[in-house]
């Protein structure tokens, strides 16, 4: 079968119509140097009759195209519909009624076979057993639809067809006969087998009772045993299983929606996690048309269903569901960090989502939340207590248990993706001038309000908080003996357990929000907690750390460096440097300086020498919803407002040092001093990896499980929910 470089090499296409022939013909004549020799033989849909070995002296390929039956049986109804009175090559029967149903179709006499489904085992078996095994490859509709290139590359090696080009040429529209029919191709339509919703039990029956078990096993394919039909819930046509109840029952049970629209009746996004076959997601549209519901589903049947059921109106759109907190944290980024409604439907646990948004300042992202209460009596109190910090809540007996309906009573934090608009909004034209308004503002240095040394550490909450715990236990066990601030967003980060489990360690935790009641900042969330803690902690010279951050040796010995000394602060190289094209240059009026970007996993400064830039650096923070567009998060605003203002600063000298999900930074000397786990937090929930190289990683181990044994402990919390962290 080996050809030379530019020989056109005959191929012939078999197949049923509707299963791809002419794609697949046109992908062939696109992209190899070969040529469909079907006007000289026999028809394409028939059957095999004379198949040879070559063609005018050339090896001759055969492709054989295939179609899921199921998919292609509403596929062929529907092209002899539209095609009749212009295609001669329809069945006679169609010709003789094109107007026949469905049902008559599958039924019914097709060419020579009682129906199709006997001509489409029929004719697949003649084609699998006539055509020569080593020149006869298999593709299939649906992976034409889906990969195009991953088809062809099979086809040339299994073929050994010779490329026109390097790269492949894909097709995005029908290849058809019929002018005008030329529609692009819709691969999600048979991917998520919408095209099950027209198939009654009796018609599934009849299929499934005619096809052909081998041939379906052959090519890949597997019987659909679910049937389906239409029903109407409350207003709405849903596609659900046959004798299935579910729908019905989630979806007469309108109470939330009812008192929501009695209260707002303008909702415009709603989040419904678990949305299941579609019923409530649908209904949402009923009471508020002009709303966009993003409905996430972890069950595939269910996803499968539900992506057939949001066809049914414009506004509602499935997501696959891999966790609940990803979906609320999506569903946030989705409608630029605010959600009018939050239904909660899933059958898991919704404790561990509320806790953990509670926890990132994110539970009052959502005006009304809605659900089942899936919780035992001792974890009850607990989301009871979460949903009352911020909301108002109800809850009800139902039939099938228990219901809550959670209104925020208080407006939400403004944050960096926050929609709020503001009559100064900062531009690329006005950053500058409103920095500059600013640093003429800024105070003396406090000195009544600072004093001594110490470390700062920003990091609480279900997430962050196992990370905070090495970090202090590992100062501590180095030697260092200087007092700690753990500071959190709010009292939620740093409760009262967290509290009694490390004031042993000389730690003072600081919420946040209550200082923010004296100091006010404009936007204060994960980011822009790190200078505001540098700020306001109480100390004047500070160590400050991200929770995730491990020290090797005692960093205390930072503060008596020349390089401190001289200079008040202590940065460390980020991995990039700014690129001269970098707009955060332009936005604030610094030449470009190639010299390293910050990375504030790590500071030492001294608030009295830097009281201004540091000032400034809050000021960035402040406006992150605009400097944020332009920097990685708060690093390059300490960059930037050293820069502005003129001020020297110590950086060192030694490279990152990248180490698996680890930054390893070094000290003056170039010895490493702090190994930043930024990418993989420590855990007490899940398996921490092993990561070579990194130093101390067994005591870090050692203190996790200490923590993992405290939050046990009676007093602490449950042990399913461990100390709420």
């Amino acid at each position: 079968m080996k050809q030379t470089a530019c020989a056109r090499v005959p191929f012939k296409i078999f197949g049923l119509q509707r299963t791809g022939t002419n794609l697949m013909s046109a992908l062939l004549s696109k992209n190899f140097f070969a040529r469909s020799i079907e006007r000289w033989t026999e028809w394409k849909h028939g059957q095999a009759t004379q198949a040879v070995g070559q063609w005018k002296g050339e090896v001759l390929r055969y492709v054989i195209c295939v179609r899921n039956p199921y998919a292609w049986l509403l596929a062929c109804h529907r092209y002899f519909q539209k095609a009749a009175g212009r295609d001669p090559t329809l069945p006679p029967q169609f010709q003789q009624n094109p107007s026949m149903s469905f049902e008559q179709f599958v039924t019914g006499p097709c060419y020579e076979s009682p129906d199709p489904v006997h001509r489409w085992n029929s004719l697949y078996h003649n084609w699998l057993a006539s055509l020569p095994q080593r020149q006869t490859s298999i593709a299939k509709q649906e992976d034409q639809l889906s990969d195009q290139a991953a088809v062809l590359q099979r086809l040339e090696l299994e073929l050994e067809l010779p490329r026109r080009e390097q790269h492949f040429r894909g097709i995005s529209r029908r290849v058809d006969i019929i002018p005008r029919y030329h529609e692009p191709l819709r691969p999600e339509y048979y991917q998520n087998r919408e095209y099950m919703a027209e198939y009654e039990p009796s018609i599934l029956e009849h299929v499934n009772g005619q096809l052909d078990r081998d041939l379906l096993r052959r090519f890949g394919y597997s019987f659909e045993d679910h049937p389906l039909c239409e029903q109407k819930i409350g207003g709405i046509v849903l596609t659900i299983p046959a004798g299935c109840t579910e729908p019905v029952r989630t979806a007469l049970d309108l109470y939330d929606f009812e008192q929501i629209n009695r209260w707002s009746a303008r909702i415009q996004s709603i989040v419904e996690i678990g949305a299941g076959m579609g019923a409530t997601a649908l209904l949402a549209k009923q009471y508020w048309p002009a709303c966009e519901v993003t409905a996430y589903e972890a069950s595939p049947q269910n996803l499968w269903l539900l992506r057939m059921n949001a066809r049914r109106t414009s506004g509602v759109t499935p997501v696959e569901m891999t966790t609940m907190e990803k979906a609320f944290d999506d569903g946030l980024k989705h409608f630029g960090g605010e959600i009018d409604v939050l239904r909660i439907s899933s059958s898991e646990p919704i404790l561990p989502l509320l806790a953990s948004a509670y926890s990132r300042g994110l539970l009052d992202r959502a005006r009304w939340i809605c659900g089942e209460l899936h919780a035992d009596n001792g974890n009850r109190k607990l989301l009871m207590d979460y949903l009352g910090a911020l909301h108002s809540v109800e809850t009800r007996a139902t039939a099938q248990g228990e219901r809550f309906l959670a209104r925020r009573i208080r407006p939400p934090r403004l944050r960096a993706d926050s929609t709020v608009e503001r009559k100064d909004k900062l531009t690329v034209e006005t950053a500058f001038d409103a920095a500059t308004r600013f640093i003429q503002t800024i105070g003396e240095y406090p000195a009544a309000r600072f004093r001594g040394r110490g470390i700062v550490i920003c990091g609480g909450g279900r997430y962050y908080f196992p990370c905070a715990w090495v970090c202090i236990n590992i100062l501590r066990h180095l030697g260092v003996t200087l007092p700690i601030e753990l500071w959190g967003l709010n009292a939620g980060e740093v409760d009262s357990k967290i509290r009694r489990l490390v004031e042993p360690l000389g730690v003072r935790c600081v919420d946040a929000s209550r200082v923010r009641r004296r100091y006010p900042a404009r936007i204060l969330d994960g980011w822009e907690l790190k200078p505001y803690a540098i700020i306001h902690s109480r100390f004047r010279e500070v160590l400050f750390l991200d929770a995730d951050n491990v020290a090797v040796q005692d960093p205390t010995t930072l503060f008596a460096a020349t390089e401190y000394e001289r200079h008040g602060a202590i940065f460390w190289p980020a991995y990039r440097r700014l690129p001269p094209e970098d707009p955060i240059w332009k936005i604030c009026r610094v030449p470009y300086r190639d010299e390293p970007d910050f990375e504030s996993g790590q500071i030492v400064i001294d608030k009295k020498r830097c009281w201004e830039p540091l000032q400034l650096t809050m000021h960035l923070n402040e406006n992150s919803d605009f400097y944020y567009r332009y920097t990685q998060g708060d690093k390059e605003t300490f960059h930037a407002a050293w820069r502005m203002l003129g001020r020297e600063y110590a950086m060192i000298s030694t490279p990152v040092e990248r180490i698996e999900y680890t930054a390893c930074q070094h000290d003056c000397q170039g010895r490493r001093i702090f190994q930043h786990r930024y990418e993989m937090k420590w855990s007490i929930e899940e398996a921490n990896p092993t990561v070579p190289g990194f130093t101390l990683e067994n005591d870090c181990i050692r203190f996790l499980e200490r923590l993992s044994q405290e939050s046990k402990a009676p007093g602490n919390a449950s042990s399913n929910h461990r100390i709420s962290i």
